[in-house]
């Protein structure tokens, strides 16, 4: 249980983040992440910290690789990478333990941006990840009811213009782009739990975070050899 609204303490952004409670410490005074009070951390600082992909010392696969491993971590092929690639992702995912060193290492695959909208804005955003057979692979959401999706990253900024919507922390629409192929991203959404762990692992709200970290510790009992 938070001991503040919005509040989380030290212990727990080092565990989330991997480091000790020390160098959360060195991270607040840097201004990488608000301390409020002693012990206490900003939430939203540190959900920021996390999607800037600099959290964590973890070295952060390239984006096809990430991809690579979600695929394989959810039990289908990874033909966009060489034998050898593929090869070298099963070593590492073998050698992994950790979920949340897993989910470092897959940060790479999107660039995620927080925005705030219009009733307007929310609504067509809602109804292409629930519906999104209508304009093809344009969104690809992983939690139902979340206004968190995929999408090509040569279509975000045209998307941002046409609805209105200006990059906000605190706003109610997440936008993770790749320049994977996005039918892809589908089909591996929809293949296993993983990708929407990925997504959870780095949230703030403890019960989602433990659920994702499951799944990911699930998924890495099984790697394919």
């Amino acid at each position: 249980m938070d001991p503040l609204p919005g509040l989380v303490s030290t212990q727990e952004v080092g565990a989330l983040l991997g480091v000790t409670e020390q160098q959360v410490r060195r991270l607040a005074e840097a201004g990488a992440i608000n301390r409020v009070a002693r012990g206490l951390i900003d939430r939203q600082s540190v959900e920021r910290y996390l999607a800037s992909g600099r959290g964590g010392r973890t070295r952060v696969w390239a984006e096809t690789t990430a991809w690579g491993a979600i695929a394989l971590l959810s039990g289908r092929p990874a033909e966009w990478l060489t034998p050898a690639q593929a090869s070298r992702v099963r070593l590492t995912l073998r050698a992994t333990q950790d979920p949340r060193e897993l989910a470092a290492r897959l940060r790479g695959r999107a660039t995620v941006s927080t925005y705030a909208g219009d009733f307007t804005a929310e609504a067509v955003i809602q109804e292409r990840l629930d519906d999104p057979d209508g304009l093809g692979p344009l969104l690809v959401g992983t939690r139902p009811g979340h206004l968190d999706g995929y999408i090509a990253a040569d279509e975000l900024s045209r998307i941002v213009r046409i609805l209105e919507m200006r990059p906000d922390p605190d706003g109610t629409i997440t936008l993770r782009s790749t320049s994977f192929d996005m039918a892809r991203v589908r089909r591996l959404s929809e293949a296993s739990p993983v990708l929407a762990a990925c997504d959870d692992v780095a949230s703030m709200d403890q019960r989602r975070r433990a659920d994702a970290e499951c799944a990911l510790g699930a998924a890495l009992q099984v790697v394919p050899g």
